[in-house]
């Protein structure tokens, strides 16, 4: 397994991977053609594997530029050599279809587009083709952007969920949270729910609340050890002892699918937190039922006990530096590292989530390869994705929960992804750790299988995260 540390990716090999593979293995070579081929088209989109190729190379990284007088929008990416053409897609926020590209030459490095509306949001996408010798591959990249859009001062109601046992504990920094978050924009709509309800009881008072006014209510803020939704019989980490029923906050946001408990009958998992059976309480849905109507985001630091302070001064020290970073007493350098120790790995390239979202961010030139710890013990970044084979309290080539504990990163917000810890609700789980540092960070999101896509376009309209892909912090 190839460790990243301050270094550009090195050229990767095209290997043979199935989606199913964990991710603590080895890569092997294979000669099999015919494995060649399904490797190579694993990929959403159809990514090809190449010879020499890094990570970042299946990324159209892309940046804008606007202009209000005449209105246009400037698009700008990094020239591919080996591009033999751009395709660009435009569509509005709530378009279903990107409909006809228009086709760039190959070795366009922007793209100006004038024929718009000043006030207009629009999402851009650029594919690319290219052709290292004998072998093709595809990127993509995606961008959210408009003139003079008018700024939103309403986002809504957002339902804020606290855990009732810590509520007289925080009472203080809670209610400045309220305040922070009416200031934000938001109606907050509290209820303290009891950490040893069912799942079933909490999504009651979140359906009376968004069948109140589905216009308006748009997210939940879970805080504190608010009962834990499990369901299915999945795997997304390819382990095979790790197949059952995992976290699925994704079931509090779904205000309209059908949940049930009667079909999935798998006690194989290693751990009992995972099995699943008729009855227990644990839902059977492999795949969300139904589109989210909610935003979801939960802030849970139970059962950490590497780390020195008690769940209570956890949450209250997340609460403190959540505020410092909203009135701007902490920031950090708009920039994002990626600390990928995965690289392609037969055509998956998990760390594309970080490459394709950081660049519309920062810019591609502020989208740099290195070592987390070794990186952001002294230097701050804005956004962080690293990878590595996993286990629940640490990823291969980046760190472990023990080093979270004993370093305080200068990263906000954050995507992790190795096997086992997306499964998070477990003890002292690596995907939770950064969560309880001291001062910057402030989300971690499982990201790599499937890739985030961090557009404005799909920010606005809710996350829609698959089911074992949990998003934590706000």
């Amino acid at each position: 397994m190839r460790q990243i540390g301050g270094r550009r990716q090195k050229p990767a090999k095209c290997v043979a991977n199935y989606r199913s593979r964990s991710l603590n293995k080895p890569v092997k070579n294979t000669r099999d053609p015919l494995i060649g081929v399904l490797a190579a088209n694993v990929l959403a989109g159809g990514l090809l594997c190449a010879t020499g190729q890094s990570v970042s190379d299946y990324a159209v990284q892309l940046s804008a530029v606007v202009q209000t007088n005449p209105a246009q929008i400037t698009l700008y990416w990094p020239a591919d050599p080996n591009a033999t053409n751009y395709v660009r897609y435009r569509k509005t926020r709530d378009a279903t279809s990107w409909g006809t590209g228009l086709t760039l030459a190959p070795n366009a490095t922007n793209y100006v587009d004038s024929s718009l509306s000043a006030s207009a949001a629009y999402e851009y996408r650029v594919s690319k083709t290219c052709w290292n010798g004998s072998t093709s591959y595809t990127g993509e990249g995606y961008i959210y952007a408009g003139v003079a859009v008018t700024v939103t001062d309403t986002r809504g109601k957002i339902i804020l969920l606290v855990d009732s046992s810590l509520a007289a504990s925080l009472s203080t920094e809670l209610t400045r949270l309220q305040l922070d978050l009416v200031g934000d924009g938001w109606t907050v709509l509290r209820h303290d729910v009891a950490r040893n309800d069912t799942p079933v009881n909490v999504k009651g008072v979140i359906s009376a609340d968004y069948n109140a006014d589905n216009r308006n209510v748009k997210a939940l803020f879970l805080f504190g050890h608010v009962p834990v939704p499990y369901s299915g019989d999945i795997n997304p980490d390819g382990h095979p002892e790790h197949l059952g029923a995992w976290p699925a906050d994704v079931y509090y946001g779904d205000m309209t699918g059908t949940w049930t408990d009667s079909a999935v009958n798998d006690t194989r998992a290693s751990d009992p937190r995972n099995w699943n059976s008729p009855g227990d309480g644990k839902f059977d849905q492999s795949t969300l039922p139904a589109t989210l109507s909610l935003q979801v985001g939960r802030v849970d630091l139970a059962n950490l006990p590497t780390f020195a302070l008690s769940e209570v001064e956890l949450l209250r020290q997340y609460l403190n530096k959540d505020h410092n970073f909203r009135h701007k007493f902490v920031s950090a350098e708009r920039r994002g590292l990626v600390d990928d120790n995965f690289g392609t790995f037969g055509g998956e390239a998990f760390a594309l989530s970080g490459w394709r979202n950081f660049a519309p961010f920062f810019g591609a030139t502020n989208t740099i390869a290195s070592d987390w710890f070794g990186t952001l013990g002294s230097q701050s970044y804005l956004f962080g994705y690293g990878c590595g084979g996993g286990t629940p309290t640490s990823a291969g080539g980046v760190g472990s929960t023990a080093d979270f504990a004993a370093n305080d990163p200068r990263v906000v917000f954050t995507m992790l992804f190795g096997s086992w810890f997306g499964d998070w609700d477990s003890q002292d789980n690596f995907l939770r750790a950064p969560l309880a540092t001291r001062t910057y960070t402030l989300a971690c999101a499982w990201a790599g299988r499937q890739r985030a896509r961090m557009t404005s376009s799909l920010a606005s309209k809710g996350i829609r995260p698959v089911m074992g892909s949990p998003a934590t912090g706000i």
